[in-house]
């Protein structure tokens, strides 16, 4: 990710951010950015967090690629498609070609293990795999707790990492079934929400799980259908030393913790009509069974509980039209219903004009809305954050205009074309798949006007595409 143009990653120590075309707003859990897992959106429903660090979900040596829409995307993807939309393809079965084993030593006493197989028996292609991953951390100084009481500022033993993945996927004429595991252990270094330099026992336990069943089949000789199913669980529990003030200088362990439980449907139609038209129709229903948080006060022993749920349904259609060899026209439009707000409709617009080969001009216009999370409306962490239950969805739009150059065989200055057969889960300016840090040159300016922000920017890039 730290090599895609317009994408920068931070670290926290405890997990990682990224930031789009210079926005990166603190603390908001990458909810800004909807990542998927072979189109399995990932963003959990109490925080909206997406996973990019060693946090991710599955081990980096099973992705085969990583596609990345820029821009709003919610005319398709609806909540969270604010910035990007980064879609993880994990490998196929037949690309492992029977059994992978690695293991991978590094220093702080960190070591990976991962075992993997991929297969093909009796029409049914079968991959499963298993990491595992160990780190005692970092020494770490911070000058900002440089006194005797909070050990000069040296910390150690707090910045320790483990987790395990586990991700299977079946497929057999046209289903698909995908199962994920995902633990992580992480200390929190930082002394973070003001609790306790140096204390090995504030950190981070996060779990997701879920299965994903699809279904791709062609209907008749026109259209091509796609159905799926999934439930998703997540849980976070975050241990929290704090002083509690007393002369014998004590302290307690409170507990942050939340439960996410949703199921997920969808049915999408797409055909292509007079050769110049490419159309998609679907729909899409979430039912939040649990969206809820906890706190547990050491002292007093004293436990808060926040439950929630809600539900979620969206329309959505979008229209490829080739007008000329030259000339093509994307338009694309999506109604998404929140039981607690509401309902809000998001367009997309993408004019693509080719003069000439290898010449590109773009006019890109979108709208996108992030869902208030539950985190954000009624925050359950003690005395650090208010509830306000009056949030409403945060709105982007913005209009983008670009010019492409192609210089000679493999060499862009601008980024990659999506090709004109692109299927429908792609918006109209593609993705774009880099090998390495390109060179570029920018130029932004914003400004704030109430509680809107403007922002203009101009970007130069250059790059060798070696795929």
């Amino acid at each position: 990710m730290r090599s895609v143009r317009g994408f920068y990653i931070t670290s926290d120590r405890n997990y990682s951010y990224v930031g789009v075309r210079g926005f990166a707003r603190l603390g908001d859990w990458n909810s800004r950015v909807l990542l998927l897992v072979d189109g399995h959106r990932t963003n959990d429903h109490i925080f909206g967090q997406a996973m990019i660090g060693s946090e991710f979900l599955v081990d980096v040596d099973l992705i085969e690629r990583v596609e990345i829409i820029r821009g709003p995307s919610s005319s398709l993807y609806g909540a969270g498609a604010f910035f990007a939309v980064i879609n993880v393809i994990t490998r196929k079965p037949q690309q492992l070609k029977g059994w992978e084993l690695s293991f991978e030593p590094a220093s702080f006493d960190t070591y990976k293990e991962r075992a993997s197989y991929g297969g093909h028996y009796k029409g049914i292609d079968l991959l499963l795999s298993g990491s595992f991953y160990n780190s005692q951390g970092q020494t770490l100084f911070f000058p900002e707790f440089n006194n005797p009481a909070t050990n000069y500022g040296i910390t150690r033993h707090t910045d320790y990492e483990s987790y395990q993945h586990i991700l299977a996927n079946v497929s057999f004429r046209g289903f698909t079934l995908q199962g994920l595991f995902s633990a992580r252990d992480k200390g929190a270094p930082t002394a973070y929400f003001g609790t306790v330099f140096n204390d090995p026992r504030t950190r981070n336990l996060d779990y997701h799980q879920y299965f994903d069943l699809s279904y791709q089949h062609s209907v008749g000789e026109k259209w091509d259908l796609v159905a799926w199913t999934s439930f998703d669980q997540s849980r976070l529990e975050a241990p929290l030393a704090y002083s509690t003030g007393l002369p014998d200088g004590s302290v307690a362990l409170d507990k942050y913790s939340d439960r996410g439980n949703w199921w997920s449907g969808g049915l999408q139609l797409s055909r292509t009509l007079l050769e110049k038209h490419k159309l998609t129709f679907g729909s899409e229903l979430t039912d939040n069974l649990r969206q809820d948080q906890g706190y547990y006060a050491a002292v007093g022993k004293v436990f808060t509980a926040d439950p929630a749920s809600s539900l979620i349904s969206a329309l959505y259609a979008q229209d490829e039209f080739v007008i000329t060899h030259k000339i093509s026209l994307s338009g694309g439009l999506r109604y998404d219903h929140y039981t607690y707000f509401g309902g809000t409709t998001n367009p997309r617009l993408g004019l693509i004009y080719h003069p000439f080969q290898p010449t590109t001009f773009k006019l890109l216009y979108g709208s996108a809305f992030r869902a208030p999370e539950v985190y954000e409306i009624s925050p359950d962490i003690g005395p650090f954050l208010d509830s306000n239950l009056r949030l409403k969805p945060e709105t982007i739009h913005t209009v983008e205009g670009v010019v492409e150059e192609g210089l000679g065989q493999g060499f862009n200055v601008g980024k990659r074309l999506p090709e004109p057969d692109r299927p429908p889960d792609l918006a109209a300016d593609g993705y774009q798949r880099w090998p390495a840090r390109l060179p570029k040159l920018r130029k932004s300016a914003s400004h704030r006007h109430g509680n809107r922000v403007y922002r203009s920017r101009l970007e130069w890039f250059a790059g060798h595409n070696e795929l």
